[in-house]
Order: structure tokens, then sequence, then C-alpha cells
């Protein structure tokens, strides 16, 4: 070894949700992931499942899960919509009544969803949303604001805000993915305060 200090940069939330899968895995529960497949959170977390992990991120989906024989779980990749987990859970538990659920959506991201419906219920006739291009709670941010009605534009930073788009409107709402530094959106903020 090189003899420098490591650090474990997964967050813990995900830790957490790895642990459950294996854990319930082990004692032989098949285990229904609600996430996206092409996610490598959730490639992880299949990883984890010793084959009896199922991903679904629709009520299709969960259609076409198998017959299963023992104990089901259920968690969710950490970055998913609240809304749309407790409908799936809702369904899976009317087939499996002793179905175990994990809400393992992440805290920063169920309070950016609240925050953002908060933002339109104040009335914001926009919203900009904050994050990477790649980030999947950012893009899931800039869906969930599209799906309320508002005009959303979603950028990296305070150079991608277009003057005469934002014009068009008296109050803007402003959102950020979990990952998005204070900095930037203060700059952002600032920035907007000038059109």
């Amino acid at each position: 070894g090189l003899g420098l200090p490591f650090r474990d940069g997964t967050c813990p939330d995900v830790g957490i949700i790895a642990g459950k899968v294996k854990s319930h895995a082990e004692r032989g529960y098949d285990v229904v992931i609600f996430g996206d497949p092409r996610h490598p959170e959730v490639i992880g977390l299949l990883g984890y499942a010793q084959g009896r992990g199922h991903v679904v991120n629709s009520v299709e989906d969960l259609n076409e899960l198998p017959q299963f024989e023992g104990s089901v779980a259920m968690v969710s990749q950490s970055t998913m919509f609240t809304h749309e987990f407790k409908k799936l859970t809702g369904i899976l538990s009317e087939r499996y009544p002793d179905l175990l659920v994990f809400d393992t959506i992440c805290g920063a991201t169920k309070e950016r969803q609240s925050d953002l419906v908060d933002l339109v219920r104040e009335g914001a006739e926009a919203i900009v949303v904050i994050g990477g291009r790649h980030s999947a709670n950012t893009r899931k941010l800039a869906k969930l604001a599209a799906s309320h009605d508002r005009p959303t534009f979603h950028v990296e930073t305070a150079e991608d805000l277009n003057p005469s788009q934002m014009k068009a409107f008296a109050t803007v709402g402003v959102t950020a993915g979990a990952s998005t530094p204070e900095f930037i959106i203060r700059s952002v903020c600032r920035r907007l305060e000038t059109f």
C-alpha cells in the first residue's frame, strides 16, 4: 500500500440500502428494487442480491414480476420520486401482504422534492433546477417541476441562464440537486436577480 489514508466515499444512505438487500437476500427473500436498471447504484444493489433481485421502474414492470414463493422485501434507489415509490409498494403489498418495505429514498432527495412542490404552491411561474447535466436526482427534479406544468430550466452554472427567457417571468423558483455546491446556487440566484 501507499500508506495513504483511505476514505469510503459511498453515500452512507447507499451503503445502508446495499446492507438491507444483502441481508434479506441471504435470508431467502426476493428483493424488489425500485430504480433505473441502468443506474450504477441499482447495478450495484443487484450485485448484493445474489440473483434474487428484481428491478422495477413502473407498474408495468411490477406486473411482469414472477410469482414469489417466499418472503418479499422492497427497497428504492436513493434518488427516486417518493410518490411513485408509495404507489408501487401499495400495489405490491396487495399481492404480498407481508411485504417488507424499506423506504430508502435519501432525505436530501425527499426534501428537494417537497421544497419544489412548495415553490409551485407559492406561485413560482418557472423553475430553475441547478445541477449536473448527468445527475439522476437533478434530472428527476426537473421532471417533477415540468409535471406541475411550469416551464423548467436545467442549468449547471449561472452562465447557462438565458436572460431573454427569464425576463418573461415575474417569479422564478430555484432548486438544486443534492450534490450542487452552495456557491453555485448563490451565483445563479444573484444572476437571476439582475434580470
